[in-house]
């Protein structure tokens, strides 16, 4: 028997319903292992605290990420300029429900202290 060698390994992920590409059958996503190859975590760490990831999964990711370091880098760029720009619009909508809040109810105290006709 030989060994497969120029056989291509097949790339661990899909694209969900969103766009995202998850690891295997996980829910478990590039930017999550990206995370935690930047933070200089094994593969078998990562599993351990990943269980849903297969360890054979984390070293393809890990190796297309090394293959393919600049185009990663620039999708992770671009990714975390989306989930700033998602963040400052659910700050911005936070606020003004607050502030909305505040002056209901501002108003129902300013109706309660007023005296009764």
């Amino acid at each position: 028997m030989t060994l497969p060698l120029e056989e291509p390994l097949p790339l661990p992920w899909r694209t969900d319903e969103e766009g995202r590409l998850r690891v295997g059958n996980s829910r478990i996503t590039l930017e999550d292992l990206w995370y935690h190859f930047e933070e200089g975590r094994s593969p078998e760490s990562i599993v351990e605290q990943l269980p849903t990831v297969s360890l054979a999964n984390v070293y393809l990711v890990k190796a297309f990420c090394l293959l393919h370091e600049e185009e990663v880098r620039e999708h992770m760029r671009r990714y975390e300029e989306e989930a700033a720009r998602i963040r400052a619009n659910h700050e911005d909508a936070s606020l003004d429900l607050q502030r909305k809040v505040y002056e209901r109810q501002r108003a129902r105290l300013a109706k309660a202290q007023s005296p009764a006709r």
